[in-house]
């Protein structure tokens, strides 16, 4: 079985996913889904992937900002963010093509569990802060373009339609 990245305007996108129990975690079903999932990430060259881009509707993500150091993050949640913000410059391997400047939490701690079963505690900023807060809305099935204004969310779409025909940006 081929697994695609799901890509806009896909409904499974917009839905929230589904919390893992955590009597279920434990399963190596997780650990073999994290494994696939960063094997595409690194096929794609992206840096965090959530399930619902692969067409699972559950509540886990991978990450790997710096090299060798991937995240395989289980029901993660934001527990505590900083109220400062910076501009955050991101793409999405849902959205081929789009490039666009959000506002993010400059500082943020996310609370999850692991493929083992722990829970674990990551204060992150800068790259995997924004990551993380990116991945994060993906699972409650929010896209970046939903961020913006009816505005810049217009100008988006029609720069992702464009790029999909082939065109250039």
């Amino acid at each position: 079985m081929k697994i695609m990245i799901t890509k806009y305007p896909n409904q499974e996108l917009f839905t929230k996913t589904r919390d893992i129990p955590k009597d279920e975690i434990r399963s190596d079903t997780y650990s073999q889904i994290g494994s696939s999932m960063l094997d595409i990430l690194h096929k794609q060259g992206g840096i965090g992937l959530s399930a619902n881009q692969v067409g699972l509707p559950l509540n886990m993500c991978v990450v790997e900002v710096k090299p060798n150091d991937p995240k395989i993050l289980l029901n993660p949640r934001i527990v505590k963010q900083s109220d400062a913000t910076v501009d955050s410059q991101e793409g999405c391997l849902s959205l081929p093509g789009l490039y666009i400047t959000l506002k993010r939490h400059k500082t943020v701690t996310v609370e999850y569990e692991t493929v083992t079963g722990e829970t674990e505690t990551l204060e992150a900023e800068g790259l995997l802060g924004s990551c993380l807060q990116h991945e994060i809305d993906h699972l409650k099935g929010v896209l970046m373009i939903n961020r913006l204004n009816t505005y810049h969310r217009a100008k988006a779409i029609k720069q992702l339609n464009k790029f999909s025909r082939g065109g250039k940006k």
